[in-house]
């Protein structure tokens, strides 16, 4: 999928006779296949390229070793398994005209025919990784990782991701980019949504029950993490206290009514998000 996602990166620069004006950053982190041979096979094709390997495991580690390698005033950051809409990277930009935009975020669909299943409630796509909140550009708290953009300044002045949240190998943990945004927005950045900045995401290996629940699991111990680490007592407390009512209070009323396929997912997301939760302290190296 990396081959495929530099395919649709490769022609759409070419699309726009934008090649001589764009770094691309490879971070391979660890990876146990062929992937340092497409990235090297790749970086001959782009005029400007520089392929690293971070050896310290997380997503945290690969971005802040990708920004380490950026040269250019803002740094967009892609997945390894999507394909560009026409307009993405035009309309990913261009809201950086207003100096006091800081990151900029777009949607992120699904590939292809894959949809969301009845099964999963929408307000949870975003834990199969799509992003579709606003039909209109606004600012916003957060973006998704799969499509967004920072000014370098603005990590120069509020430090880069934090290496104890976002994911380590089977470890689902999130929240690194919330983070970051959280630190942005209290400078007095801005976080901004286009819709019209568009990747597919392919998805497929992630429409799995198994998956989501465990992925609620670990974004309820990136939250705990990041609650407690900004202060946040009273919800952190809250939230600490909820959760350990969850199996013996919470959850017995909960399931019952829940009479739907989607209302009983939504049941389990919320007793796999307050387990996490509680297990913060075990999870969190």
């Amino acid at each position: 999928m990396l081959a495929e996602t530099l395919v649709s990166l490769h022609a759409h620069l070419l699309k726009l006779n934008a090649l001589l004006q764009v770094q691309l950053v490879l971070i391979d982190n660890n990876s146990p296949d062929r992937t340092p041979d497409v990235m090297a096979e790749w970086q001959m094709r782009f005029p400007v390229c520089v392929h690293r390997r971070e050896t310290q495991q997380g997503l945290s580690y690969a971005r802040n070793a990708g920004l380490d390698a950026a040269t250019g005033d803002v740094v967009v950051f892609l997945d390894d398994d999507v394909e560009l809409h026409d307009d993405w990277l035009p309309t990913l930009l261009h809201p950086f005209t207003d100096t006091k935009v800081a990151a900029v975020g777009g949607k992120v669909l699904a590939f292809g025919s894959n949809e969301l299943p009845d099964w999963l409630p929408r307000e949870y796509g975003y834990l199969v990784s799509v992003f579709d909140p606003f039909d209109s550009p606004r600012e916003t708290d957060k973006v998704m990782g799969a499509n967004f953009a920072l000014r370098s300044s603005i990590v120069r002045q509020v430090g880069t991701f934090d290496p104890a949240l976002g994911r380590k190998g089977n470890k689902l943990l999130g929240g690194e980019e919330v983070d970051l945004f959280n630190r942005i927005r209290r400078v007095g950045g801005i976080v901004w949504y286009t819709p019209h900045s568009v990747v597919f995401h392919k998805i497929a290996n992630k429409l799995r029950k198994e998956y989501i629940v465990d992925y609620a699991y670990w974004l309820g111990v990136s939250e705990a993490h990041l609650e407690k680490r900004l202060g946040q007592r009273l919800k952190y407390a809250f939230k600490l206290l909820r959760s350990w009512c969850d199996p013996w209070l919470i959850n017995p009323v909960r399931r019952p009514l829940a009479s739907t396929p989607a209302a009983q997912m939504r049941s389990v997301i919320r007793e796999r998000y307050a387990a996490g939760y509680r297990n913060m302290h075990a999870e969190i190296d």
